[in-house]
C-alpha cells in the first residue's frame, strides 16, 4: 500500500464517527444526556500515527462544572490541565511501540468554564443545558506501532469518578467498540 492509497487520519476519523457513533462522539448531541461517571475514548491507528481522543464531563475530572469562582477552583482546573497534557493520564502504551507525543489539544478547561444556574427562570427547554465536557486529543508518532497489541486504559485510575469508559478503535486491522468498567482496563487490539 503506498502512502497515496492509505486513508488519511481525517478519513479514518469520519469512518470512526460513522461506524461507532455511540462511543465516537465526544460531546453529547442534542437530545442525548450528559452522563456523569462515563467517558469516551477513541483510538485511531495509522501506519506510524496514533490519535487518541478522550472526552468526559468536567465535573468527573475537576469536581465541578460551574465557572471557576475561587482560587481553589482555578487551581483545580490548572491541575487538571497539567494532568491532561500527558497522554499517559489516559492510556499507557508499551515502550516497544516507540511513541512520542506530537501534539496535545485540550478543550473545555478555562477559568470561564460556565454552567447555567438550574434555577434560572430565563432558561428555556432546548437551550444549552450548561453541562461542560472536556475533550483532550493527542497525536502521537510511533516507530513500531505495528507491534502494539494492547493498551492499558488509565482513565479510571487517573479519574476515580469515571466508572465506565466507552472505547472505539479504528485501525488497519481493527474496528471495534468496547465498554471498560471497574478493574477491566486492558484493551486488546488483536
Amino acid at each position: 500500500m503506498t502512502s497515496s492509497d492509505r486513508p488519511s487520519i481525517a478519513c479514518l476519523c469520519v469512518a470512526l464517527a460513522t461506524i461507532l457513533p455511540s462511543v465516537a462522539l465526544a460531546e453529547a448531541p442534542q437530545g442525548q444526556p450528559h452522563v456523569h461517571g462515563r467517558a469516551t475514548l477513541s483510538l485511531v491507528i495509522e501506519e506510524m500515527s496514533l490519535t487518541i481522543e478522550f472526552a468526559a464531563p468536567l465535573h468527573d475530572l475537576a469536581g465541578f462544572e460551574h465557572a471557576a469562582r475561587t482560587t481553589e477552583d482555578k487551581a483545580a482546573l490548572g491541575r487538571l490541565r497539567q494532568k491532561l497534557e500527558k497522554p499517559q493520564a489516559i492510556v499507557s502504551l508499551p515502550t516497544g511501540a516507540g511513541c512520542t507525543t506530537r501534539s496535545v489539544m485540550i478543550e473545555g478547561i478555562s477559568a470561564e468554564t460556565h454552567a447555567h444556574d438550574h434555577g434560572d427562570a430565563k432558561h428555556h427547554e432546548g437551550d444549552d443545558d450548561g453541562h461542560a465536557d472536556v475533550i483532550a486529543t493527542y497525536t502521537l508518532s510511533c516507530s513500531a506501532l505495528h507491534s502494539l497489541s494492547e493498551v492499558n486504559v488509565a482513565v479510571q485510575s487517573t479519574f476515580p469518578a469515571i466508572s465506565t469508559v466507552d472505547v472505539a478503535v479504528l485501525g488497519p486491522g481493527a474496528q471495534f467498540a468496547r465498554k471498560l468498567t471497574g478493574t477491566n482496563t486492558l484493551l486488546r487490539l488483536r
